[in-house]
């Protein structure tokens, strides 16, 4: 687990081959750069699957956003899969905003309705 302040912690599971990281607080420009350095530490060839769990974030922003699609690169270039799950109305709409579609074909669930 680690975290940023109290804007940002995560906590990981491992297994047979998946990565879980679920996130929660605030992901955005403050927060990116620890979330970045953890990610290029987890994610490895042996990989299989990332999941990025964000039910409990609350915010993100633009810089949020470029480090999610920055996880899933570096997902693929492993030869993982990678997917968002707990995905909040408003981190849905700033995906969408910055048309990043890699990242909106990542959500796995439908939304939630809650727009923290």
């Amino acid at each position: 687990m680690f975290s940023h302040g109290s804007a940002l912690s995560a906590a990981t599971v491992h297994e047979h081959g998946s990565l879980l990281l679920r996130l929660a607080g605030e992901l955005d420009v403050a927060t990116a750069l620890t979330l970045r350095t953890v990610v290029a530490d987890l994610v490895q060839p042996e990989l299989r699957d990332v999941t990025v769990d964000l039910n409990s974030v609350t915010f993100v922003d633009v810089a949020g956003v470029r480090t999610l699609l920055e996880a899933q690169r570096a997902a693929t270039a492993a030869g993982a899969t990678f997917r968002l799950s707990g995905v909040n109305g408003s981190t849905r709409r700033i995906i969408q905003l910055t048309d990043h579609p890699v990242l909106a074909d990542a959500i796995e669930d439908p939304p939630t309705g809650r727009t923290a």
